[in-house]
């Protein structure tokens, strides 16, 4: 069978843009998809969704309820996820047999991705097997080709609102057996005039385009302002003393006190110094991470336990966690560094005589999640921060004004390193802030989630 699959994509795109009547979009790009491929069954989901699919048994629709990932082992899910087709028994995923009866399918599929984000996933299911045994290694996997494309139309479906349809018996009306190169033609002519879609989603770009514009002069602003007043006083400092030095020849006591003065600056500049850089090679080279089992309940013990007071501010620190905690699959160094940065910041941040609290604890697993998670908060009072700018506390060489009106130091790269680390570790962080019950304050709490080892089902 032959395949142009730049025509196959562009015609899943203009399904997307001009769809034929009000039948679920997802279901018509399922079936366009398994007709041109000539598979049982198309699974398409849209971000984390329940999917929606088309099959040549007559069942369509959206799955109503979240069994549909069911009895398939994270293992087996991760394989076909990353683009590895597998024949499978009853046993290793019975739904395609109970529910689909297809006795011995053969599962292909492959995550899609926008601007580097994943965006959902689309699973191909065929009948036959023994076909593996005569396709060459150019066939295989044809959802490869399209993984641009199906990337793209997941992005167009995440910005609509999708029918909440259960299963649908029949798909009628509606007759994609064949492109038509005239209806396409038309449809490529008519884009931004006809499909709604495509005018939300380029009105939506321009947008973003102009919000980057924004970030980018405000970043700007914030490095040459937090440059200018985190290196003027370790500057003027020794300035002054190497001036005090040349005027006056000092005693041996005095020569010391003030090169500990010189060193004390010159660390302030080399923290500077040593974040830029780390940043910028976590951003542009290819790390070589070290991943091991990892018993992360005794590591942060020992991060806390060599945690020392940054200031006079009587901080306590409260470690909550469950027995029991399984393993995590991280580089031991990494997991160091972002537990120590955000003890740190809790330090740097916290009002005077408040508690620091570090919770651990074990996550359920859900629906298409293909491993476990580690959750891991830490948590402190400060001063009130808005809500909208909490979004921004990632953001490099982003400080909020209390800040530098306290002259607390640092140069608002903290956070964005960490956000680095835990990416590159498969994990997640996000922040969320509530009103403390003291007046003017907020609770901050940054959540970790960091993958298991895989040790432990």
């Amino acid at each position: 069978m032959a395949i142009h699959y730049a025509s196959l994509g562009k015609s899943l795109i203009d399904l997307v843009c001009l769809p034929p009547g009000n039948e679920p979009v997802p279901v018509l790009l399922a079936q366009k998809l398994a007709l041109a491929l000539q598979s049982e069954v198309v699974v398409w989901v849209v971000g984390q969704a329940q999917p929606w699919f088309w099959s040549l048994a007559g069942k369509h629709g959206r799955w109503p309820s979240e069994d549909f990932w069911q009895h398939c082992s994270p293992q087996i899910m991760e394989a076909i996820a990353n683009g590895e087709g597998l024949t499978l028994t009853a046993t290793e995923w019975p739904l395609w047999q109970e529910f689909f009866h297809l006795s011995c399918p053969r599962v292909e599929g492959i995550k899609t991705f926008f601007q580097g984000k994943e965006n959902g996933l689309i699973l191909t299911v065929y009948s036959c097997p023994a076909t593996d045994k005569t396709m060459s290694k150019q066939q295989q996997f044809p959802l490869q080709k399209l993984q641009n494309d199906l990337g793209i139309i997941n992005q167009l479906l995440l910005g609509t609102n999708l029918p909440n349809d259960g299963l649908l018996e029949e798909l009628h009306s509606v007759n994609l057996t064949e492109l038509d190169p005239i209806s396409s033609l038309h449809s490529s002519r008519n884009f931004f005039e006809d499909s709604p879609i495509l005018k939300i989603w380029y009105e939506a770009s321009r947008r973003q385009l102009e919000q980057q514009k924004q970030w980018n002069e405000k970043l700007i602003n914030n490095i040459i302002t937090i440059m200018s007043d985190q290196t003027r006083n370790p500057l003027a400092t020794i300035r002054m003393v190497v001036a005090t030095l040349r005027a006056t020849p000092p005693t041996p006591e005095k020569l010391e006190q003030r090169l500990v003065i010189i060193d004390q600056a010159w660390d302030k500049l080399n923290d500077i110094n040593s974040k830029i850089l780390q940043l910028k090679q976590l951003k542009q080279e290819v790390n070589q991470l070290q991943i091991y089992d990892l018993n992360i309940t005794i590591l942060l013990k020992e991060v806390i336990d060599h945690c020392f007071p940054l200031q006079e501010d009587n901080h306590r620190i409260q470690f909550h966690y469950d027995h029991g905690i399984n393993s995590v699959a991280a580089d031991d160094k990494y997991l160091r560094q972002i537990f120590q940065e955000l003890l740190t910041n809790a330090q740097k941040f916290a009002v005077a005589d408040s508690s620091i609290v570090v919770t651990l604890e074990q996550c359920e697993q859900i629906s298409m999640q293909v491993k476990k998670n580690i959750k891991c908060t830490f948590s402190n009072q400060t001063v009130a921060v808005d809500d909208n700018n909490l979004q921004h506390l990632f953001d490099p060489f982003y400080r909020e004004q209390w800040v530098i009106d306290s002259a607390i130091a640092g140069v608002g790269l903290g956070l964005t390193i960490v956000r680095t680390l835990i990416e590159q570790l498969n994990g997640k962080i996000s922040v969320v802030g509530k009103p403390s019950c003291q007046p003017g304050q907020t609770v901050i709490t940054f959540t970790l989630m960091i993958p298991e080892s895989g040790a432990t089902e």
